[in-house]
């Protein structure tokens, strides 16, 4: 299970410089005057990391794609989900899960919905509508996740 960071229970004390581990090596920060230069690496490793991390999204094998959990928006997708469907990324971006199920009716996307909302994974197989009209047929497992400020659908 994975634990929100920012939501723990446990206060932090401001006062005391943080500990910081990287590369099996503990270290103090904020204890003298090099602490904006370790602040500045720290940043930039927070970068490297937030890099690593899209990369491994947008080039993932599988489809991956960021939904509204009410509207059904697109919010964010990887490259395989976009180049599959036949669309960009901001085209993709613009539509909606109903664009892309001509099987399925809105009560039973909302009903699908419903069940994650409730802290359901979902797996069944579907069809894809492609931009270019033709369909492709898939196997999907969603879930809820936390995505930012917000509860989404992945």
């Amino acid at each position: 299970m994975v634990e929100n960071f920012f939501e723990s229970s446990k206060s932090i004390d401001t006062r005391k410089p943080a500990l910081i581990q990287s590369n099996d090596q503990e270290r103090q920060i904020g204890t003298d005057s090099n602490s904006s230069f370790e602040k500045q690496g720290l940043v930039s490793e927070l970068k490297r990391s937030e890099q690593k991390l899209r990369h491994l999204f947008d080039y993932a094998n599988d489809s991956i794609v960021i939904v509204h959990p009410v509207t059904g928006q697109f919010l964010d997708c990887n490259l395989n989900a976009h180049r599959r469907l036949g669309y960009s990324k901001d085209e993709l971006l613009q539509l909606t899960v109903a664009d892309i199920h001509d099987d399925l009716s809105l009560d039973e996307i909302k009903a699908i919905f419903d069940r994650q909302a409730m802290g359901h994974s979902v797996q069944f197989e579907t069809i894809h509508k492609r931009k270019d009209g033709t369909y492709m047929p898939v196997e999907l497992t969603s879930t809820l996740i936390a995505y930012g400020n917000i509860t989404v659908i992945q």
